[in-house]
Formats: C-alpha cells, structure tokens, sequence
C-alpha cells in the first residue's frame, strides 16, 4: 500500500511540473511575405515581430489569429559566430517571394531564407516568445493615407498577462518557461534584460 501511495504521489508531483506546451506554431505565424519583418544585430539575436490580425481580407494567408508576439533567437554555437558564417558564405539567393529585392545583405537574406527556404536550419536556433493572448488587446483605428486602418494593442496604463516561450536548439515544441502580469514599462524592462542575458549566453 504504502508503494502505491509513493507512486501516486511521485506521479502527481511530474504531472504538476510539467510545464505548458504553446497551441501557437509561431514560426508559422510570422509574414513570410514581408521582408522588413525579421532583423538581426551583430551579436546574433534574429527577432521577429507580428501583431494579432482578425481579419484575413487584411491578412490573407498571413492572419495571425492568437494575440501579440515578439520572437527572438540565436545560433546554438553562438550568435557573432553565425552572423560571421553568413558574411564569408557566397551571395545567397533573394526569396522569390520578396521579387528580388532583398538587397546584397547576406545576414538579413539569410534570416529570411529560414522561414521557407532553409526551414530545416531552425532546429539549430535557441529561440524564445514572448506572447499576449489576445483578450488583452484592443482595437485602435485610425486613418491613414490608405483610408481608415485598425490595429490592436494594449491598453494604456493597464496590466496584462505576458507568457514567455522557449524551444531551445533540437526541439520541436514551444514550452511555457513564465508568465507574468505587468504594464508596458514591465515588459519592455523584462524582454530586454532577457534578451540581454541571452546575448551574453550565447556569444
């Protein structure tokens, strides 16, 4: 009996650490039709960006869904390390997609080459998300010299939850590592000291 008891309860306890897997596929998420979405600095940090969008007559195949993101990653053997590769690696080809504007800038081509092209390379990548669900954002519309345009965003002055993701190099799935509730002032102080750290890791 006192067996069982050990089991169950050795049981309950992996079951309540495990952590929470994301319903999101973020690298799918992201505007693969879009060149100025994803940048990188010269330690390596490739970041992406890409706001909730309801509306897929605006959005099309694009349409994100889910609620607000901001992706960062970096090479598993260190990000200069990577940013140095693609800088003495030939010319690289311009996605199609992008009707040959990319531009002679191997580092940004190459970023961009793994969302489709070079899509198996991501494995190699450390990357983290910091998301918000969409219940904490609202509408803002406003006119533009395109006529009247609605993005969403946080409310001013108010606090939201935010859940920071990883998928660390070799893995296949988003893994919940924190959340927390915070205002804008919080999340952007802790994003940037993650990042930062993250920098240092990896360089």
């Amino acid at each position: 009996m006192k067996k069982v008891l050990v089991f169950l309860i050795i049981v309950i306890i992996n079951l309540s650490c495990e952590k929470a897997k994301a319903q999101v596929n973020f690298i799918d998420e992201i505007d693969k039709n879009q060149f100025q979405v994803m940048d990188v600095n010269s330690l390596g940090i490739v970041g992406a960006r890409d706001w909730y969008n309801p509306d897929p007559t605006l959005g099309g195949a694009q349409t994100n869904i889910y609620g607000e993101f901001s992706l960062s990653m970096i090479h598993k053997d260190g990000g200069q390390e990577w940013v140095m590769s693609q800088l003495t690696k030939p010319a690289l080809p311009c996605p199609s997609r992008y009707n040959n504007k990319c531009g002679s800038n191997n580092v940004r081509i190459a970023i961009h080459r793994l969302l489709v092209e070079d899509k198996v390379k991501l494995i190699e990548f450390s990357k983290w998300v910091f998301f918000i669900d969409k219940q904490y954002l609202e509408p803002f519309t406003e006119g533009t010299d395109e006529g009247m345009v609605t993005t969403y965003g946080t409310k001013e002055n108010s606090s939201f939850e935010v859940i920071l993701y990883q998928q660390l190099s070799g893995e296949t799935v988003w893994t919940e590592v924190e959340r927390r509730m915070v205002n804008d002032d919080g999340f952007s102080d802790w994003e940037s000291s993650f990042i930062e750290s993250k920098e240092k890791e990896y360089n």
